[in-house]
């Protein structure tokens, strides 16, 4: 639903920043909501953390920009092994009533490779959440991310800045009734001229009312705006075509409504869930090609499955389990005039052996369908597929398997062994993909 977190990471880095993202949060599982510096109301929790790693596609480069590279400059990296450093600072300000958080961290990545990261990436958020006397809760959040390379080529992934921000206002209107406004909206900005920006607006409004002491029935409404620049280019030349040509398009943007039915339960104190069912109509971009109006695209409403879902599991002290999922619509970063629905399954546990011992791990699936075939045309010769996979529909299959092991040394610092595993089956053999990666190092939270 809108008024949870924006992820706002973008396909294939996203999978593996969300992954080791979870990965940091186990490490530093031995210090959790302990410690910190209390500069008045204000309570500040620096971190640090620092380890080194081996990565099997350093350069993130799908089947297809693997053979252009190889063929263009003779040789490339297939692994690569390094060293990185992440600080951080956690901060809370508690208040009576609502409560504001934040986190900051800053990575330096170095490696043996000529795809060696920029000591430039950061990531950045903000909560303020609270509740009155009576019954109306608020929620508001921010977050921003810049994600920077050195760049090695024209092959290479390349800068990109992400900001998103969100917010809900709660309101209960009798005992057992209440209605929820949320609002979020996204952007994500490329360097990288073969891929697209976008930014997307989610409007929702959940009808809830208290079924039984413990269940809630939910009846929710969305509506979407989801914009792209397919018509930004720039000066990026590809070897085998040359520079991409602008060709004049106007570009409306896509819109979606989603009517969905769930139910919330808080079932135990070890057991809670929400899950939503509905569907989806979409309207695709829009383009008008006013020197070539045989080009134009101007889509039918369509229709498609949507669910939202999320349980927290605590059978014991020492398990937890957690399972979420949704779907999305979304454009394409990677193909021109295109756009997805995508599906998204994870489950993550963690089991506490003794004290200072914590092993972690789970399972995410992300399956993606392009709303129109991978076709060629004389405004991008380069598409990330050769001849062969012209004109064909586009479906990707996304795995994603990580794990972890956490020995606390103290309450303020621990050890950790990470490992995570990504790979991308797609009907079109030159966007498939795949990436492993093992990081160890040693956690330090005040």
């Amino acid at each position: 639903m809108s008024t949870t977190p924006v992820t706002i990471l973008r396909r294939p880095v996203a999978a593996l920043a969300l992954i080791g993202l979870m990965a940091c949060v186990s490490r530093t599982a031995a210090a959790e909501e302990e410690g910190g510096i209390w500069v008045g109301p204000l309570n500040l929790s620096p971190t640090l953390s620092v380890g080194v790693f081996y990565d099997s596609n350093p350069d993130e480069v799908n089947e297809n920009r693997k053979r252009l590279m190889e063929e263009e400059v003779g040789k490339r990296y297939d692994s690569a092994e390094g060293f990185n450093i992440q600080p951080g600072l956690n901060f809370r300000l508690p208040g009576n009533g609502w409560s504001l958080s934040g986190r900051l961290t800053y990575t330096y990545e170095d490696d043996n490779s000529d795809f060696t990261r920029s000591p430039k990436d950061w990531r950045e958020s903000v909560k303020f959440e609270g509740e009155t006397d009576g019954g109306t809760s608020w929620s508001l959040g921010q977050s921003a991310q810049q994600i920077s390379y050195q760049q090695f080529d024209e092959f290479s992934q390349d800068d990109r800045f992400s900001f998103g921000v969100y917010g809900s206002l709660g309101r209960r209107l009798t005992e057992k009734n209440s209605l929820i406004a949320g609002a979020s909206y996204r952007f994500t900005d490329y360097e990288d001229d073969y891929l697209y920006d976008s930014s997307d607006q989610n409007y929702s409004l959940t009808y809830k009312h208290q079924l039984t002491e413990k269940t809630d029935g939910l009846l929710s409404l969305e509506y979407g705006i989801n914009s792209a620049d397919f018509d930004e280019v720039g000066s990026d030349e590809h070897p085998g075509t040359g520079p991409r040509r602008r060709l004049n398009v106007d570009i409306e943007d896509a819109t979606y409504i989603t009517g969905s039915v769930g139910l919330g339960s808080r079932a135990t104190e070890k057991l809670r869930y929400q899950a939503t069912v509905g569907l989806t109509a979409f309207n695709d971009h829009e383009y008008k090609y006013p020197e070539n109006p045989e080009l134009d695209y101007d889509p039918d409403t369509e229709y498609s499955f949507s669910y939202n879902m999320g349980m927290a599991w605590t059978p014991t002290e020492r398990f937890k389990l957690n399972l979420s999922g949704q779907s999305s619509y979304e454009s394409a970063e990677d193909v021109r005039n295109s756009s997805l629905l995508a599906y998204t399954l994870s489950c993550s546990a963690s089991y506490r052996f003794f004290t200072r011992l914590v092993l972690s791990g789970g399972a995410a699936y992300r399956y993606e369908d392009y709303t129109r075939d991978i076709t060629e045309d004389e405004v991008d010769l380069f598409r990330g597929t050769d001849v062969a996979g012209k004109g064909k529909s586009r479906q990707d299959d996304q795995f994603n398997l990580f794990a972890g092991l956490t020995f606390g040394v103290t309450r303020y610092a621990s050890f950790y062994l990470n490992g995570l595993y990504t790979v991308t089956e797609s009907s079109i053999d030159d966007f498939d993909y795949d990436r492993y990666r093992i990081t160890a190092g040693v956690a330090l939270q005040y």
